[in-house]
């Protein structure tokens, strides 16, 4: 199972299931880790773990000569921090994204790993100088690349949950996003979810209706199910709430 966050209120509007990236905001709806990067280590994980540490520990030894073996060393730093990050090893994954970044890859999925790391052991801890470095690192992340849109997600929620006068900043994102690619699920729920939180039922249900629309045309898979069945859900709950006004 992939790591999970959670808010310290339970919110019953729900923003999207899957393979998603960001800070997490439901109690069992966001996914920390992008599927796409996920490997399955069964039955080779300390292998993996202790090849990728001798190389290292290898490359280390090594005299520099030129800007290759740096590129090898971070290079090799990214895959373990990738690997720690799946494993939910928050320190381990900021130290080796911090030596990916000493070693000469300061590249937006670099800030963005780091914030990760850094935004689930903040909510974690309950530790504000962590929920501080995440958005740093998002922040640099989209300053690197710009249509980084995951970075921009995590920066959003990140925004609307934890800081007081984040909310237009976060919806401005979102929205962005939402421009970009509409096929951004995650950023469209979370458009319907932040638009419900600030009071805006009926536009948040249009939202929904729009989206389980859009997700009725994808090809059937556990994914769209998954979608459908939240989307008609959050719907179902709106039009409830709406009726008893």
């Amino acid at each position: 199972m992939q790591p999970k966050l959670k808010l310290k209120n339970k919110i019953y509007i729900t923003l999207s299931v899957g393979a998603v990236v960001s800070l997490i905001v439901l109690n069992s709806i966001f996914d920390v880790v992008n599927c796409n990067i996920k490997r399955d280590y069964t039955g080779g994980r300390d292998k993996f773990y202790q090849d990728i540490k001798e190389k290292i520990q290898k490359l280390e030894k090594e005299e520099f000569k030129d800007a290759a073996a740096a590129s090898r060393l971070a290079q090799q730093y990214n895959i373990l921090g990738t690997y720690y990050l799946e494993s939910r090893l928050w320190d381990m994954t900021i130290d080796a994204f911090n030596n990916v970044l000493k070693y000469g890859n300061a590249s937006d999925n670099t800030f963005y790993s780091l914030g990760l790391a850094y935004g689930n052991r903040g909510v974690e801890k309950n530790s504000k100088d962590d929920i501080n470095k995440a958005e740093y690192n998002y922040r640099k992340a989209t300053a690197v690349n710009p249509n980084h849109l995951d970075a921009k997600y995590a920066l959003a929620i990140l925004l609307f949950y934890y800081r007081e006068d984040g909310k237009d900043e976060a919806l401005t994102l979102i929205n962005d996003i939402i421009v970009k690619n509409r096929a951004h699920y995650p950023a469209r729920f979370a458009n319907g979810r932040i638009n419900y939180e600030l009071g805006n039922k009926e536009k948040a249900l249009t939202i929904y209706q729009e989206l389980l629309a859009d997700i009725n045309k994808m090809p059937v898979s556990g994914l769209s199910n998954d979608y459908k069945a939240e989307c008609t859900r959050n719907i179902t709950r709106i039009m409830s709430e709406l009726s008893m006004r």
